[in-house]
Parts: C-alpha cells; structure tokens; sequence
C-alpha cells in the first residue's frame, strides 16, 4: 500500500484523502483490503484517516508537509523541552563543574604571562619588571588556580601555613604574569610578614626569572639568621640559579659572596653541607680560591654518591682540575657508582678529555679500555651500554674489542659467551663470522641464557636479508617456551625494520622475498594460536 500510495500521489501532486482511498481501494487485492480493513474501520471519516495518513508522513508532496522532514522542524520544540540537566544551578549549589565548553567567552578575563628578558631579569628595578609586554595567555583551571592563591597573598589571612604554600604553587605553576609579580613582591617588601614568608617569596620570584636585589637581601638575610634547614635551602637555590645570577654587577651579589666565603671558612673544619655547597657556588661563579678547590677534593671522598658526583663535576667544568685525585675519581665513578646517571656523566668526561689525559698518561689507556669494554655488556641501563660503545668508537678502540669478543665465543666458560654476545649487539657489531658462530651457538650452546642472548641481538642487528637468520628464528618461533616467544617477537621488530646485511644497511627499499614472506605467514599463525 506505501508504494502505491506514494506512486499515486507523485502523479498529481496534491490528493485528497477520499481519493486516495477510492483510488487505493480499486486496485488493491482482496488480501490487502482484508489487511487494511482494520484500519480503515477505525479512520471512518475521511478526516480522521487524512490525519492519520499526515501523521505517518505518507502524503509527501503537500503545502504543508514534507518527506522527509527539514532539520528545522525536527528542532522547534526543542528549545521549549526543561533541561535535563542545569550545568549553572548545579555549579552555583556544588561548586563542581561537569563539563567546560571548548570557547572561551569575549567577555571572560585572562592571565597574560609575559617572558622576562635577561636585560630586566638582572638587579633591575621593579618598574622596569612590570613594563614588559605580555604576549602568553593562561586560561582554563590554571588560570582558576592562580587566581585564587592570588587572592590567598593579597588577602588579609593570618594562617602562616596556607601563605608559604600559596607562595611556593605560584613559583611553581611558573605563570609569569604582572599580577601574580605584583603579589609576590608586595609580600617581598612588607616588613609586616613573617621572615619566611619573605623568603618563599623571593624564592618563587627567583622561579619565576624576577633576580631582584630585594629578593637577593632576603636571601641573604636568612643566610645569616635563618636556621640550618632554611639555609640549605637557600644555598640549594644559589646552586640552582649560580649561572644567572648578577654576582658582579650589583652590591648584594658582591655581598653574596662574602657570605659564601664566610660559610667556606667557618664550616670547613666539619666538612659540613653548607662548607660545601658554598664552594660549590663559588667554583660556579669562576671564583678561584685554593679553599674551594681543596673542600670540592675533599667530597671527592665522601661517603654520598651524589656529593661526590657534584664535586666530580665542578671541578672538571669549572675548576678544570688536573689533579690525580680527579682522575681517579673519574675511573672510580665510571666503575662502582650505584646510579646510572653518574656513570652516563664518567662516560661523557672521558670522551671530552679522554685523549688528552691518555696521551700525557694521565689515565691509563688500559684501565681505560677495560671500564669502558664491560659498560656494553655489564651495564643493566642500555643508555649508558651505548654511551660506552660510542666511547670505545671515539678512541679507537673497536678493533681491539672485536678481537676481545671473538675470543670470548670460542671460550668454554658461559658467563663470557654471554658477555660477547651483549657486546655484540651493543657495538652493532655485523662482522659475517661473528653472526655464523652467532648461528652455531643459538643451535649448538647448552646454556639457555645465551641462546636467549643471541636471539635478542638478532633483534638489535636488523639483519633481514640474510636467509639462515630468518630460517633460524622462524623454526625457534615454531616451538615452544620462552625461546619461542623470543623468537617471535625479534621476528617481529626485524620484518618492520629496513633490510640490513651483514655489511651494513642497504639503501634498496624491503623487498618481498620468499623468506620474508614465509616469516610473515609464520607471525600470523603464532598469533592465531
């Protein structure tokens, strides 16, 4: 009946409803007629029928209606329906937010956050700090944030507390803005607060790049009252900020410096923190005072990992100490430093100044060779494994570890076929008899760990054009334990790699050969399994 409906009414474009069902009626079958005589019992007029027919949208080429219906008339009545739910009412009784729109209205204001320059950072006054421009925008719930423990600090509350950790979110959500400058320096110069809430704000002005001899005096005003905890941190923040610092352009740096000097003297019978890190800023500040240089050698012994790698570090960047307690402390650091970073920092010392010591005998050339060889198998950090290989490249001594590592797969011991094989895949090393014994051991060796081993820096060589590496790992990815899952997995990693030889990278693109597809084919039925 729709269809015929529809097929009546695109013959003459406007029908009545009696028509429709004179019309319909005629050529209909017996079986529709007993279909429709429910319904056409029920419309007994021709209205009523008319309204039905309108409501289900079946007349489609009338004034007034049309099929299918325009999008506006799907959205009048919309704007009339009670919200479900009333963000606004929600937020003013809860004070939470549900959702944000994604645009900011016109008329809501925002932090503009401005970029100090070095030439204002400097000892410059606070006029000139609050006349630059401000091209950054803060909005959102930053924005929220920083205004309210802008309110904190304007504010007139009394709770000690609630100011220093207002002073510290300030320095540390880093929004440079004229206000939030403004706020943290009227707390700087009230004389009415408290010392330490001074203090935290020259500190967060510090964070902020705002060096200003105000904030320089109040450091230095708890250098000389503050307690042992505040003055470590003070020093700590001299420390941080040495480099930018204007020591000799101003009064209060000159007087910073006394202070320091003073701290040097009288701590260094105890061998305190602050003895050192007063020496620490000093060496900073290109400072050459033999006291410095003897407190920074003394930490060269302390018990402190990190005091000693500190020490390490000024006195061969800035200080540029020949001493052979440095040397040493070097070798020292490179070999038994419980932290990775320190040892990444021996490595890069030794290819900055490496040559230049060896060649005067300063450090020995086999000492050395010999840190530097068990860094890319005994290291448990890969950076600090690829720092050392680089460093055995730089000075030449990739040669002599080759030779070392082809005679540690010929021995008998496992401990040392496992240690040629890391070194392997440290070094890259794709030397084509080195990966034929390579093949013999991941088939012939006893021991598991170093079949693993050889799988592994099958991953790190990329090597995919070679056939007996790929039949190799394709029959190990067949069976089963954790060779197998090794297996699939370098599988894996190779064939989504460029195509590299045993001579190095090839410049064609992947070709599609029959083992490649083959180690594919295998991928996908490991992975339905």
């Amino acid at each position: 009946m729709y269809s015929l409906i529809n097929r009546q009414s695109r013959d003459s474009p406007v029908l009545s409803a009696s028509a429709v069902s004179s019309q319909s009626r005629a050529a209909l079958s017996s079986q529709s007629q007993r279909t429709l005589q429910p319904l056409l019992s029920r419309a007994a007029s021709p209205n009523s029928l008319e309204n039905y027919i309108n409501r289900k949208h079946v007349i489609t080429y009338c004034s007034s209606l049309r099929y299918p219906p325009a999008a506006a008339s799907w959205c009048k009545s919309v704007h009339d329906l009670p919200r479900i739910v009333n963000q606004h009412n929600l937020y003013d009784e809860t004070k939470v937010r549900l959702f944000r729109t994604k645009r900011r209205p016109a008329d809501q204001p925002c932090i503009e956050s401005p970029l100090l320059g070095d030439e204002v950072t400097k000892g410059t006054r606070w006029s000139l700090l609050r006349s630059k421009p401000k091209p950054a925008l803060v909005r959102g719930l930053k924005r929220d944030r920083v205004t309210e423990l802008i309110d904190v600090v304007d504010g007139t509350d009394t709770n000690e507390q609630r100011l220093l950790a207002a002073l510290s979110a300030l320095g540390q959500i880093n929004v440079r803005d004229s206000a939030v400058n403004d706020a943290l320096y009227q707390r700087l110069v009230e004389r009415s607060s408290p010392l330490r809430v001074r203090y935290e704000a020259a500190k967060a002005l510090f964070k902020l790049g705002a060096y200003l001899n105000e904030a320089i005096a109040e450091i230095l005003l708890q250098l000389k009252t503050g307690k042992y905890s505040v003055r470590e941190d003070a020093l700590q923040l001299m420390d941080t900020y040495s480099d930018r610092l204007p020591v000799d352009a101003s009064e209060m740096g000159e007087k910073l410096e006394a202070m320091l000097i003073q701290f040097l003297d009288e701590d260094f019978i105890h061998q305190g923190s602050e003895s050192f890190m007063s020496a620490v800023c000093l060496a900073r500040w290109n400072k050459p005072l033999r006291s410095v240089t003897n407190r920074l050698e003394s930490a060269l012994r302390d018990l402190n990992p990190h005091t000693r790698a500190k020490a390490l570090e000024v006195l061969m960047d800035c200080v540029n100490s020949n001493s052979s307690e440095v040397h040493s402390a070097i070798l020292n650091q490179l070999d038994s430093s419980p932290i990775w970073k320190h040892r990444a920092a021996a490595v890069r010392q030794i290819m900055l100044r490496g040559k230049e010591l060896m060649s005067t005998n300063q450090l020995p050339r086999h000492r050395v060779l010999e840190l530097l060889e068990r860094r890319i198998y005994d290291d448990p950090i890969s950076h600090v494994r690829h720092l050392a290989a680089e460093a055995i490249n730089y000075h030449g001594f990739r040669k002599t570890v080759i030779e070392n590592i082809e005679r540690k797969i010929e021995s008998d011991d496992a401990n040392s076929r496992a240690e040629a094989v890391i070194a392997t895949g440290t070094l890259l090393l794709r030397k084509h008899t080195v990966t034929k014994a390579l093949l013999e051991m991941l088939e012939l060796d006893r021991s598991d760990y170093v079949r693993l081993m050889i799988i592994r820096t099958f991953a790190l060589l990329k090597i995919r054009d070679e056939p007996k590496i790929m039949k190799t790992l394709t029959d190990h990815a067949r069976r089963e334990g954790p060779l197998a899952v090794e297996a699939a997995t370098t599988l894996r990693k190779i064939t989504s790699m460029p195509i590299t030889s045993a001579r190095g990278t090839l410049s064609s693109p992947p070709i599609s050969s029959a083992s490649s597809k083959n180690s594919r084919t295998i991928m996908k039925s490991l992975i339905v399994q």
